[in-house]
């Protein structure tokens, strides 16, 4: 599926392991220090596992009409029934005011979409991550706990999750 959003110029379309190297390099560097703490790995072979642990959920990937990205997100199943692991991580490109009300909105719609095949999404988020907290929360999600040494880092992260209502 491919969905051009005209009132922006942005293509939508599902993200494949080579775009790990097209966006990994661009990412915020907030996001690229978090998933560093977090697994160690550089922001392309982090991507490329995030990419690829989600091909059991969904994962998609924006670009502009210049053939930027402007960011990737996903869901991974867990091994609970019914729990999914989401993620997303940007460029600088998202912070262009034609793309952040837009994009607000959709990653609202893609998060009930995640919702709905995953009654329980969690995740945690780098502390210092302070943008993704703010975004974490204007789309819904709860933070639970501070973990103090999460990851590889060692650094706190925030749990965060959020439940499908009416479950």
């Amino acid at each position: 599926m491919v969905e051009y959003l005209s009132d922006i110029k942005v293509t939508l379309r599902p993200a494949t392991i080579e775009d790990a190297d097209l966006i990994g390099p661009r990412l915020r560097q907030s996001d690229a220090a978090e998933l560093l703490a977090a697994s160690g790995l550089s922001a392309a072979d982090s991507l490329r596992f995030s990419i690829k642990a989600s091909q059991g959920g969904f994962c998609m990937i924006a670009i502009n009409d210049d053939g930027e990205p402007i960011l990737i997100w996903g869901v991974a199943p867990s091994s609970n029934d019914g729990v999914g692991i989401p993620w997303m991580v940007a460029t600088n490109e998202i912070y262009r005011a034609q793309y952040l009300l837009t994009f607000k909105k959709l990653c609202g719609e893609w998060v009930r979409k995640m919702n709905e095949r995953f009654p329980l999404l969690i995740n945690y988020v780098d502390h210092r991550n302070v943008t993704s907290i703010l975004w974490l929360q204007a789309l819904g999600f709860v933070f639970t706990k501070l973990v103090p040494n999460y990851g590889h880092g060692k650094l706190p992260f925030w749990e965060f999750m959020r439940v499908k209502e009416n479950v």
